[in-house]
């Protein structure tokens, strides 16, 4: 008890190491256990916060912590050993009624996350599968909780099909209540069907939209008007379209707004492709086993019509997407033919009739009528035999319309040639090789697509066309030898560059301007049906090319210094886009940073395209257009993430009573502070608006905080002035006359409970305050000091003047003086002791037993002054050294036996000088060593008790 009354226990020491290490030695201290949620809470030291924080088994005070705490670990840890506490993985954890209460109040999208898939409890996995709408998560848990109930009340709250889909596929055989749940709701009534055939109508409305060239404004009033359409249709069945129908959405969107930065270079027809492509993956995404064969045919068909356009247009990346849902598709389709065969000689005629390239009415004869010897050998037609009829029937009615425009188009020929012949003939009469070749061209294409006819096969028009062949070649000739003035001109014209000393680039320049002037002589020279090997000049083209050769070689180098440069830049680009692609395929990557950096360093390559190789510039601008449009679509879930935390912080915000509460408002706008910056960024424009009302809803409950600060200023000022007024007082008071020391001290006790009253909080003025009331109470105890050493002295006096009186009796011939004897000390009445000792003294006669009496005061006296002088600390004389021992040891012995209580240096010292006082007559020769000794004892004790008070002070 002694120990704790003199010493703090060591985790209030004012070292935070001291106070940590306290708190894990003695943890099992009842007081500390008592005291461990203030230290966790209030402690200015975070590891101190920490541990205490780690001794908690109060999950509410957990939860305090993992919110307001300064520290990011000590939040952390509070978070997490909550979050066990919670879902019953902690061996503290409250009782399950409690826990279950506390799940339906969290907003907490993580904490409930963790809490259904991995509470111990079902009864919190239930509250927490109820606070979500992630189908995702719905759909994990539908397939690996352990708890049937738990497993149908995550199936009861999905409703997009492909989700429904896969738990389906993944307890087919494990949980057939389960499954069965799943299949009757994927089972559309005649309602869901007419809406799933809407949505399928305006998704392909959408595309089509987007493929369309009509100005932004209709084709802004279209999008809305489709947006209602779909707005009205039944959730569950547009929910397979949903992905397909927001895709091309996206699309048309853009195009109202303008192309980004990577696709200025992208096409309209592009777009349309690429929207054309992303609808058929998304079509395919819909395909399942149960899904018709002609359904799977259908799609492969329209996926494989994509395929060379793809290719060539959106680049490596869409058409391994495409090949990937080609592949699949086939998959399938081998499934869904292996569960009900079809014959192969079926299969057969029908892939036949649809690669079948060159078509007569005989070659389409035999094919129909081979498919009707098989088909009669079925019995009874599978489903799957009929999506095969269908198939070649509908490739029969392709190939029939080619035959038909195939016969259109040859009589349409024949209509012709007459025509063309004649436009030939005049363009032999006008000299024009040129035209005359193309007209040449034009008749023997069309003779192609008449084939065999009595008109053309005849003499007389073979004879016609042989003879308008002849002219041609004359004219040829004749065009030849002009050509030739032209190619010795070019010959020179290359001759001269050779040193001529121009830039590389000029010199490259020059020769492609030649070389494209001697490709166009060459071209007029030619005619349909010409050796495309053949040289019109081949002597005059060696020259040519040798002095171009010889132009060449001094800028070889340059250019061979430059295609080593831009082979490096091609590197480099080379290997942003394979980073890029590796990323797009990382599917797990959430490092938001990240993909903000690649995006942006695909976006500034496009600037680097012209320093490459010309022909790689159109392959690598496609990949990384395509590589950061699809990170950028990456991305954007994680924006929408973002954006969604802000849109729940400025509702809080938006929620917030200041003028209910104001600290709390306060302390939630600043939680909502940290929140905004911990929740990240999306989208510059987006950031802003959403900043902009953020900040207008902090402004709002701040500004209550301004006003509350103006009048808290304003009161806290009146408060400084009263303060000061009170100060004042307190010097003004005045404490020097003993007199009215009550009525001082009345005083200060009346400002003290004034300044209380005030709660003045200014620790300054508080200081000021007290150090006056101080300075007023050192000035009333020096005043009582002064009034009591006076009265001590007049007391003094008078006890001289009783020993004087008593000495004359001693003394036969002395007379009495005549004393004053005052009737008071300084407004006190004297000691009523003195006033009896005085009477006695001024006797005429002195008593019968003088000597006697005389001795026995004495010794009555030495005994007092040696108690004096014990109490003063000071030495008896010598001769009194055995006395003062006997009465040391006496002492002690009575205060070790609780004989004689303790009693204060003060209440001692007055009863001895009552005693002193009321002594009577001693020899007048030892009067003066008597007093002597007496004055230093008294002396002594009063300077102690003067040191003491200002020690205490």
């Amino acid at each position: 008890m002694l120990k704790k009354l003199f010493f703090k226990p060591r985790w209030q020491h004012k070292n935070p190491a001291v106070r940590a290490r306290a708190i894990q030695a003695d943890e099992q201290d009842p007081e500390l256990r008592e005291a461990l949620p203030e230290i966790a809470r209030t402690d200015p030291d975070d590891n101190v916060r920490l541990i205490a924080t780690r001794q908690l088994n109060d999950m509410y005070l957990l939860m305090r912590q993992a919110t307001d705490d300064d520290s990011e670990e000590v939040r952390d840890f509070a978070y997490r050993t909550y979050r066990a506490m919670l879902a019953g993985n902690h061996p503290h954890a409250p009782e399950l009624s409690a826990r279950v209460e506390i799940v339906p109040r969290l907003d907490d999208a993580d904490l409930i996350e963790h809490l259904a898939r991995h509470a111990a409890d079902r009864d919190i996995r239930l509250a927490a599968i109820a606070k979500t709408q992630k189908a995702g998560l719905l759909g994990d848990i539908a397939i690996s909780d352990t708890d049937h109930d738990v497993r149908m009340a995550a199936v009861k709250k999905i409703s997009q099909p492909s989700t429904l889909e896969r738990i389906a596929k993944a307890v087919r055989k494990t949980d057939k209540r389960l499954y069965r749940e799943i299949t009757d709701r994927l089972t559309p009534d005649s309602a869901g069907e007419q809406g799933h055939e809407h949505g399928k109508e305006i998704c392909l409305a959408v595309e089509q939209l987007g493929r369309s060239d009509m100005d932004k404004g209709a084709k802004q009033e279209q999008l809305e008007e489709l947006v209602m359409q779909w707005s009205a249709i039944p959730h569950d069945a547009r929910q397979s379209f949903v992905r397909r129908f927001e895709g091309a959405r996206a699309i048309v969107e853009r195009a109202i707004e303008g192309p980004s930065e990577a696709e200025q270079v992208e096409s309209a027809e592009t777009r349309a492709l690429r929207l054309e492509m992303e609808g058929a993956i998304d079509d395919a995404r819909q395909i399942n086993d149960e899904s018709a064969l002609s359904t799977v045919d259908a799609l492969i068909h329209r996926c494989t019509s994509l395929v060379d356009n793809v290719d060539k247009e959106l680049g490596e990346q869409a058409q391994r997407r495409l090949s990937a849902t080609i592949e699949r598709l086939q998959q399938l389709r081998g499934r869904i033919l292996a569960e009900q065969p079809v014959p192969k000689p079926l299969l057969d005629l029908a892939d036949r009739a649809e690669n079948l390239r060159k078509v007569t009415p005989q070659v389409l004869e035999k094919l129909e009528n081979t498919w009707l010897r098989e088909w009669r050998k079925l019995s009874h037609p599978t489903p799957n035999d009929d999506a095969v009829r269908s198939r070649f029937s509908q490739a029969i009615e392709i190939l029939k319309q080619r035959l038909a425009e195939q016969a259109e188009k040859a009589q349409a020929a024949l209509d012709r040639i007459d025509d063309e012949v004649n436009a030939l003939k005049q363009a032999l009469d006008d000299g024009d090789l040129s035209a005359s070749a193309k007209a040449h061209g034009k008749v023997l294409s069309t003779l192609k697509a008449i084939g065999s006819d009595e008109k053309v096969d005849s003499v007389e028009f073979r004879g016609e066309l042989a003879s308008v062949r002849g002219r041609l070649q004359e004219l040829r000739d004749w065009q030849h030898w002009s050509n030739n003035q032209a190619r010795e001109k070019i010959c020179e014209e290359a001759e001269a560059l050779v040193g001529s000393g121009l830039h590389p680039d000029a010199i490259k320049e020059k020769i492609s301007a030649m070389r494209a002037q001697w490709r166009d002589l060459n071209s007029k020279e030619k005619l349909p049906g010409d050796d495309p090997k053949r040289l019109p000049a081949p002597a005059l083209y060696r020259r040519f090319q040798a002095a171009c050769d010889a132009a060449f070689k001094p800028a070889q180098g340059y250019f061979e210094k430059r295609a080593e440069v831009r082979e490096k830049h091609y590197e480099e680009l080379n290997a942003l886009a394979e980073k890029l692609e590796a990323a797009v395929e990382d599917k797990a990557n959430r490092d938001q940073k990240e993909l903000e950096r690649l995006i942006r360093d695909g976006r500034r390559s496009f600037r680097e395209l012209e320093n490459i190789p010309p022909r790689q510039r159109g392959p690598m601008s496609r990949r990384l257009r395509e590589t950061t449009t699809a990170l950028d679509e990456h991305l954007e879930e994680f924006y929408q993430v973002v954006e969604r935390r802000k849109e729940k912080i400025i509702a809080d915000l938006e929620a917030l009573d200041p003028s209910a509460d104001l600290d709390a408002a306060i302390q939630e706008a600043k939680q909502a502070q940290q929140r905004w910056q911990e929740a990240g960024r999306t989208r510059r424009n987006r950031e802003q608006k959403l900043w902009k009302r953020f900040r207008a809803e902090s402004d709002r409950i701040f500004a209550h905080l301004s006003e509350k600060r103006a009048e808290e200023k304003a009161q806290t000022q009146a408060q400084k002035e009263s303060a000061k007024d009170l100060i004042s007082e307190v010097r003004s008071l005045s404490a020097g006359d003993h007199a009215h020391s009550e009525a001082v001290q009345a005083a200060l006790r009346k400002l003290g409970d004034q300044w209380r009253n005030e709660g003045v909080a200014d620790r300054r003025m508080e200081r000021e305050f007290q150090a006056a009331v101080d300075a007023k109470q050192a000035e009333l105890e020096a005043a009582k000091r002064r009034h009591y050493r006076t009265k001590r002295a007049r007391v003094r006096e008078l006890v001289g003047q009783c020993q004087k009186l008593e000495s004359c009796w001693f003394e036969a011939s002395a007379s009495k003086p005549s004393v004053d004897w005052p009737s008071d000390i300084d407004g006190d009445p004297v000691p009523a002791e003195l006033d009896r000792r005085f009477s006695e003294a001024n006797r005429e006669t002195p008593p019968d037993d003088l000597a006697t009496t005389a001795q026995q005061n004495l010794s009555i006296a030495e005994d007092l002054l040696i108690r004096l002088e014990f109490l003063a600390g000071i030495e008896s004389p010598a001769r009194f050294q055995a006395q003062r021992m006997d009465y040391q040891v006496k002492r002690l012995s009575e205060r070790m036996s609780g004989a004689e209580p303790a009693a204060g240096t003060e209440e001692e010292l007055a009863e001895l000088e009552r005693r002193w006082r009321s002594l009577g007559p001693v020899e007048p020769a030892a009067l003066t060593d008597l007093n002597a000794r007496y004055n230093a004892a008294t002396e002594a004790i009063e300077n102690h008790l003067q040191e003491r008070a200002a020690s205490a002070a």
